[in-house]
């Protein structure tokens, strides 16, 4: 939770990549009900990449209200086993699976920031390009906008 509480503290856009189907329920619940209304409060935008599955159709339903644009990746193909945040000058590592121990590592450097920060910019393009085409999803356009 508090690196979680660290991107609410910094206030810049956050730019993430993770999955939804294994994470741990408490973790979760405390996301939804406490970190993401303060976000949105505090007029923080996450555009995120995420995983396909069942979770990521509802948490892709609430972007609006979440003050969130995401983009989605087939599972099958980018099985991510962590979340990451990329946020100011810091990127941050975490594992909040079911069962597992709670972990994060958070790295702060500007220029370290701005590569994984390009590397999302790769990624975001690259599954937006995948998604309009339909060539992993099967629809066109599964996006709901860019990541600026």
């Amino acid at each position: 939770k508090k690196i979680y509480e660290d991107t609410l503290a910094v206030g810049k856009t956050i730019y993430a990549t993770h999955q939804l189907e294994d994470i741990d329920e408490i973790i979760f619940l405390w996301l939804r009900e406490s970190y993401v209304p303060r976000r949105v409060k505090m007029n923080i935008h996450a555009y995120v990449i995420v995983s396909s599955g069942k979770q990521a159709d509802v948490y892709t339903r609430r972007n609006k209200i979440s003050n969130r644009t995401t983009v989605l990746v087939p599972q099958k193909d980018f099985p991510f086993q962590h979340e990451v945040n990329i946020y100011g000058d810091k990127i941050a590592f975490l594992n909040a699976k079911k069962g597992g121990k709670l972990l994060g590592i958070v790295i702060q450097h500007p220029h370290t920031a701005q590569t994984m920060k390009s590397w999302f910019d790769l990624a975001w393009k690259g599954a937006e390009y995948l998604n309009t085409t339909g060539q992993y999803l099967g629809k066109s356009s599964k996006t709901t906008g860019s990541a600026k």
